[in-house]
């Protein structure tokens, strides 16, 4: 095979690298002794967080499906070993595993009491999978296999996981209600998806409803992987010479699927193009198989390359630009800080004490403005959030109420059959399912309704912060004219910051021109406004910073989090079954204890709900946090220079150009950096 597409991860991994070299230049460089008293510290802080951001990079990818659909070979077939996880039993593995780099073998298992212990692969191997008859048990039984772990950490030393890329193995979709807590953060983290399907068995409505509460809208890529392909022609028979045949098989198994498929996929655009791009059909044991004989050819035929080649082709561009930008940003707001920091000193230097105290007096109260405005646009934040999390809870608490009264009239239980323990037993495990469909139902209600009411609360923030950040520039402004002097500065690369808030799209926000406010106040309104709305992937678009506040990653955790159903049911029928009570009585008090249990249910989701809509303001709380770090350079850059005034430790010339120099070294490092960053995309 002369084409590798895992050798295209490496563009990843070098440009990780690359890049947090050249911000370590830039950190190195305003670090130095000369740029003292420029007070850059906050600066420091925050390049060097991102360049530890970009060394821990690394692309993860959560796979999710039914049990026996082929997850564990998908995963040995991507990893190039047969050895990996176990794909002789089922389900595949019996525990949450991620399997990350590692120089040598060795598995971890995480329990849920906190504590850890590392075992071999073989062991692994033996003590953490399950055979047939044992899955069948579980499945039963409506429980877990080995409910005191939370999940598998295995380390390996493989190419494809040496280049960066980390894998998340689920033991299924019904295990993952159980570990949702766990397998929320591994979807919140991920940059992809992989939904492995079975070609023979279609779609279950497990299937569909996962991808429907758990998956939609949440803003993570999702590539849908339909394995066993080419059991569809062995299962022909004699037919399977017959192209026609197989060509009619294979559409009608794949006009099923895009049915389903085409609602997850997108709706701004060309379904047919799109299911082109994020649907596949793949024969993994084939691929596997083939790949540790060296057969290229066959591994060829297996569907894997294509698939493979698209996914790279994804997290080399798509994810990999969001994981570079906000670097590349800090750099951008480091200059102009820099510039603004410069041309203050410069104009301050040659200043004698008496004229700069009496500079400093007259700009101390519009330092003081900016504390004002900082302040009360944190209290603002905090009320708001504040009044938003009692609102929201009111709201679930009285839903919560509603649901206890009205859970009579609404849930329909299934039918008990008979009296003998075999009919018993499948009445629970109806009741089972019915009462957790019927709960999640009536929590995504909930939450919709929640998420209106959160989207508006943030949008009037967001209006809130954009008029506090246009105070604060102009106050800004003011205080740079008294400092430097002059009516207008000119800061290098101030268009392009501005832009960032230029392009946000406010239609319901009233704001001034921004050619009102000065060039030199400006700056530092697209420094905080870029710095707030950069965390998403696009960079600078408000829509995309709304969106990963609200339902679509928002509502996941709210529905996954809380269930403990499963386990509350368990625990509640168990008890009624070995009563001898009719079988009128027998249905009723079965409803009525799973009644009783509500309010218990209910205070788990209600930690959860408060949890997650107190942290969806944390972001807002940024701004507020860039303003505080700006004015506190402000400050001290005043005070250090009065002081070395004082103490006649300043050489003029000898300072103006140091100074020159390392606006000039920033400003080569920056352009180094913007052409990289332009290329890489």
């Amino acid at each position: 095979m002369t084409y590798n597409p895992l050798d295209e991860l490496d563009k990843a991994t070098k440009a990780r690298q690359t890049l947090a070299g050249l911000l370590t230049n830039v950190k190195d460089a305003i670090s130095t002794p000369e740029a003292a008293g420029l007070s850059l510290s906050a600066q420091v802080n925050y390049l060097s967080a991102n360049i530890e951001l970009l060394k821990r990079g690394v692309f993860r990818i959560l796979l999710l499906g039914e049990m026996k659909r082929g997850k564990s070979t998908i995963l040995n077939a991507l990893l190039g070993e047969d050895d990996i996880l176990p794909t002789d039993v089922t389900p595949c593995t019996a525990l949450l595993t991620t399997i990350k780099y590692g120089k040598s073998k060795k598995v971890t298992i995480r329990l849920k009491d906190g504590n850890e212990k590392v075992i071999s692969f073989e062991q692994f191997k033996r003590d953490y999978t399950i055979d047939l008859k044992e899955s069948a048990r579980l499945e039963e039984e409506n429980t877990i296999a080995f409910p005191n772990v939370d999940e598998a950490i295995v380390e390996y030393d493989s190419d494809i996981l040496q280049k960066g890329v980390e894998f998340i193995d689920s033991p299924g979709l019904n295990e993952s209600i159980y570990r949702d807590p766990i397998t929320l953060g591994h979807i919140k983290n991920c940059q992809a998806i992989l939904f492995v399907l079975s070609a023979v068995e279609q779609f279950s409505d497990n299937e569909k409803e996962y991808l429907k509460s758990r998956l939609q809208g949440n803003g993570r890529e999702v590539f849908f992987l339909i394995n066993k392909w080419d059991h569809i022609l062995s299962n022909l028979g004699r037919k399977s010479k017959d192209t026609k045949c197989v060509a009619e098989a294979e559409t009608k198994v794949h006009n099923l699927f895009r049915e389903v498929i085409s609602k997850y996929l997108t709706t701004e655009s060309k379904s047919l193009e799109i299911y082109g791009e994020r649907v596949f059909t793949i024969s993994a044991r084939n691929a596997l198989d083939t790949l540790i004989e060296k057969d290229y050819k066959g591994f060829e035929s297996s569907g894997f390359p294509s698939f493979l080649k698209k996914l790279i082709d994804f997290l080399n561009h798509d994810r990999l630009n969001a994981e570079l930008s906000p670097a590349v940003f800090a750099v951008r707001q480091t200059q102009i800080k820099i510039d603004a920091a410069v041309q203050e000193q410069l104009a301050l230097l040659p200043k004698n004490i008496d004229e700069l105290e009496r500079i400093i007096v007259q700009v101390q109260p519009l330092l003081n403005q900016l504390g004002i405005i900082r302040d009360q646009l944190k209290s603002l934040i905090e009320k708001s959030k504040n009044t938003c999390v009692a609102n929201t809870l009111d709201s679930f608490d009285d839903y919560t109420n509603n649901l206890i009264n009205s859970f009579y009239d609404e849930f329909i239980p299934p039918r008990l059959k008979g009296t003998s323990e075999k009919n018993r037993k499948e009445f629970l495990d109806q009741l089972k399912n019915s009462f957790e469909s019927y709960f999640e139902a009536k929590i995504l209600t909930l939450l919709k309704s929640i998420n209106l009411y959160i989207q508006n609360i943030h949008s009037q923030i967001l209006g809130d912060i954009y008029n506090s950040i246009l105070q604060y520039e102009r106050i800004s402004d003011e205080i740079t004219r008294c400092l430097v002097g002059a009516e207008k500065v000119s800061l290098s690369r101030n268009s392009d910051n501005l832009s960032l808030s230029n392009n946000l799209n406010l239609s319901d926000i009233s704001r001034p021109e921004m050619g009102k406010v000065g060039v030199a106040g400006g700056a530092v309104a697209g420094s905080l406004l870029g710095g707030f709305f950069m965390g998403t992937p696009i960079g600078g678009v408000i829509g995309g910073a709304i969106a990963s506040m609200h339902l679509g990653a928002m509502a996941a955790p709210l529905v996954l989090s809380g269930f403990g159903i499963p386990f509350a049911i368990s625990l509640i029928v168990g008890g009624i079954l070995g009563a001898k009570q009719a079988h009128e009585d027998y249905v009723n008090g079965a409803i009525y204890q799973l009644r009783e249990q509500i309010p218990r249910i209910a205070e788990k989701q209600r930690y959860y709900i408060e949890k997650s809509v107190s942290d969806s303001f944390s972001t807002f709380f940024s701004v507020v946090q860039q303003m505080d770090s700006d004015l506190s350079s402000r400050r001290s850059r005043l005070s250090n220079l009065l002081e070395r005034k004082r103490q006649e430790q300043i050489n003029l010339e000898k300072e103006q150009k140091q100074l020159e120099h390392l606006q000039q070294v920033i400003s080569n490092l920056s352009q180094e950096i913007e052409s990289f960053y332009t290329k890489i995309r």
